[in-house]
């Protein structure tokens, strides 16, 4: 089984996009209006979809050649 299989380079881009949309757009507004336990899940899931995706999809790809 080969990451191709379940896991692109697609997936991993728009995950990422939508991780910065999170941090960039979607966290401020949550700040602003005062909800500081969402804006802090937003800030978790932001970062994990930036980096913790990409992470993944590496750790995948060498291991599953």
């Amino acid at each position: 089984m080969e990451v191709k299989d379940f896991l692109s380079i697609t997936h991993v881009i728009v995950f990422i996009l939508s991780g910065l949309f999170l941090l960039f757009i979607d966290r401020p507004y949550l700040k602003k209006k005062g909800y500081t336990k969402d804006e802090k899940i937003c800030r978790v899931v932001g970062f994990f979809y930036v980096f913790g995706i990409p992470a993944i999809y590496l750790l995948l790809s060498m291991f599953f050649k």
